[in-house]
């Protein structure tokens, strides 16, 4: 997508908030980039932490946990904490959930 920074740190998030915002076409561009549509537990995490300060968590809940249903869940096993051992010892300066989401990534494609 034109002028999307992949590296960015937020990068994941800010999709996921584009997705639940109603943007229609971010799906089938996050699906383009990258063959399938995946999400890694971070950021699932994140997600439901989201609408537990909503208004409406019940709401929320209900509407990730459809979401949920129709995305690839990235594993988080020993080999991406591992990873992100390794990671946060090279980048003690870089945020845990920036390793964690990056550790899992490279665990589930590498």
């Amino acid at each position: 997508m034109k002028g999307t920074d992949i590296s960015s740190k937020n990068f994941e998030v800010d999709y996921m908030f584009r997705l639940f915002s109603g943007d229609e076409k971010i799906e089938g561009i996050l699906t383009e980039i990258y063959g399938v549509f995946a999400v890694s537990y971070p950021i699932i995490c994140e997600l439901f932490k989201g609408v537990s300060l909503s208004s409406n968590p019940e709401k929320g809940e209900k509407e990730i946990e459809k979401f949920l249903e129709n995305v690839r869940i990235l594993e988080s096993g020993p080999r991406a904490a591992k990873i992100f051992g390794k990671f946060h010892e090279r980048y003690p300066d870089q945020s845990d959930f920036v390793l964690m989401v990056t550790s899992v990534c490279i665990a589930e494609y590498a």
